[in-house]
């Protein structure tokens, strides 16, 4: 049987490009990790992460058993829009990603978790928000554990979002994290290489680059966006479009595009592949960063960044050596995982990623075979 592609056919015109904008998400970036293990085999690129990722889930009895009973059966099929908010401003974090969640309204979350009911003839939208009969019908069609993580969004949206909350903070200090410190550097580079592409070449241009399951017409000034519903919609009718680099999102884009919410594409971003190909997570992670710390200078800084997060102007004051020197050492302690950085007025902060040497030592401990603490 054929497969029917319904389109979305989104007009933009050169003179719109003042309502495009960049932007990326933690929580986006965390719930498309979770994409990623609902169908691993959509998501080859990544495979080993994946695989090394359920071995760490594993090793946590309640994290798998949260996983398997309440977190993959909301995200398998369609992922509710209020897991992957649109980002306020274009580098949020993961705290206020989750404040957004939080926040989501009780028939927003409701409406959004009874998504894939739109098609049965059966189902009304606008009565499931109110009406017990209809709550009552919806779950007489569903299935456990689907049906208590809706028998549970009908009782207390609440509840739900804070227990979905919850595991997000965990499966983000215990797994995310790692991934996090390595990709939001790429999205940032990406963001920046595409904004020039824009200002340069045009939306057109831009539009063609960022994915399969979207096409451009540039005749007729339209972008054809694979989709659930056959649409025609202009740019110039929207306040504006957020365009979204993902290093977890492959090969296709993903699409929001109907009210309340933000139009937002999701693409893969550049780099992807070279990261899925580094992405060990073994010998070749332990000797970047032995071989980022085989410094003198370099040492001093991370021993200077452990006591407190500090300015590229203030260490270089402290190791009295120049900015540029300073710059060049951080750069390199940055690219080995071994630092974060956050823009402060005119000043670049930095602080330790005190994680990655936490697994850099776990990584060579099993490596060597033996128990760092009892040797030294």
């Amino acid at each position: 049987m054929k497969k029917v592609v319904r389109m979305v056919r989104l007009e933009v015109r050169p003179n719109d490009i003042h309502k495009i904008r960049f932007a990326y998400s933690p929580l986006s970036e965390l719930a498309s990790s979770l994409r990623a293990l609902a169908d691993p085999k959509r998501h080859g690129l990544i495979l080993p992460w994946i695989q090394r990722t359920y071995a760490a889930i594993n090793a946590d009895g309640s994290m798998r058993e949260e996983l398997d009973q309440f977190v993959l059966p909301i995200t398998e099929q369609y992922t509710p829009h209020f897991l992957t908010p649109t980002p306020k401003g274009p580098v949020p974090t993961f705290e206020q990603n989750l404040e957004q969640l939080l926040e989501t309204p009780r028939d927003e979350v409701i409406r959004e978790m009874t998504v894939r009911f739109l098609r049965e003839p059966w189902f009304n939208s606008a009565e499931v928000t109110h009406d017990p009969a209809m709550q009552h019908l919806v779950l007489e069609h569903t299935s456990p554990p689907l049906r208590d993580l809706l028998a549970l969004t009908f009782r207390s949206t609440d509840e739900l979002l804070e227990r979905f909350a919850a595991f997000c903070r965990a499966y983000w200090k215990r797994i995310f994290l790692d991934v996090w410190t390595r990709t939001e550097p790429m999205l940032i580079k990406d963001i920046a290489t595409r904004a020039k592409l824009l200002r340069e070449e045009g939306p057109s241009v831009l539009f063609a680059k960022l994915g399969s399951g979207l096409s451009v017409d540039t005749q007729e000034h339209h972008i054809l966006i694979e989709y659930p519903f056959e649409q025609q919609m202009r740019l110039r009718d929207m306040d504006v479009i957020v365009l979204t680099p993902s290093s977890l999102t492959w090969p296709t884009v993903t699409v929001e595009l109907n009210p309340p919410y933000i139009p937002m594409i999701t693409y893969p971003s550049l780099g992807l592949a070279a990261f899925a190909i580094d992405d060990t997570g073994g010998a070749q992670n332990v000797v970047t960063i032995l071989k980022a710390l085989a410094d003198e200078t370099r040492f001093e800084l991370m021993t200077l960044l452990h006591r407190a997060p500090r300015s590229t102007q203030e260490l270089a004051s402290l190791l009295n050596i120049s900015e540029a020197g300073t710059s060049k050492h951080l750069k390199q302690l940055h690219q080995a995982g071994l630092t974060n950085r956050s823009r402060q007025g005119y000043h670049v902060v930095y602080s330790p990623t005190s994680h990655v040497l936490a697994r850099m030592v776990k990584q060579l401990e099993e490596k060597l075979g033996i128990e760092l603490s009892d040797v030294l």
